[in-house]
């Protein structure tokens, strides 16, 4: 797979593995979320850890062609802060559903003619 960070420079990236999970559609969603999030991240770090290596190599008379990083793994603390991000968003994104239907809901209850009844003589 190859993305283009800038019109000139090129990012590819090698041993992209595909998995198969059994998942509802909440969690399908969310664990989409978590992989695209993992994966922008780890790019971005990936790109930037290239970029210093290269000038600091540089620096030393070294050109580098490519740079290779095989593994990437985060701390305990830091996987639990994005969980909890995660967890923080669906949750505001359920409270904002919420209100709107209880909105709507009042909507609806303001527009509906209310009837009086008559008393008859």
């Amino acid at each position: 797979m190859e993305i283009y960070v800038d019109d000139e420079a090129k990012l590819t990236l090698h041993g992209l593995v595909q998995h198969y999970i059994k998942l509802s559609e909440l969690e399908k969603n969310r664990k989409l979320n978590d992989l695209l999030d993992a994966l922008d991240f780890n790019q971005a770090v990936s790109w930037e850890i290239r970029k210093i290596l290269t000038q600091r190599a540089a620096s030393f008379n070294i050109a580098l062609d490519d740079v290779s990083i095989t593994g990437l793994t985060f701390g305990k603390e830091f996987t639990a802060a994005i969980e909890a991000k995660q967890i923080a968003a669906e949750e505001a994104e359920r409270a904002k559903f919420v209100v709107e239907k209880a909105s709507r809901t009042r909507e609806v209850l303001l527009l509906e003619p209310r009837v009086k009844p008559r008393v008859l003589n």
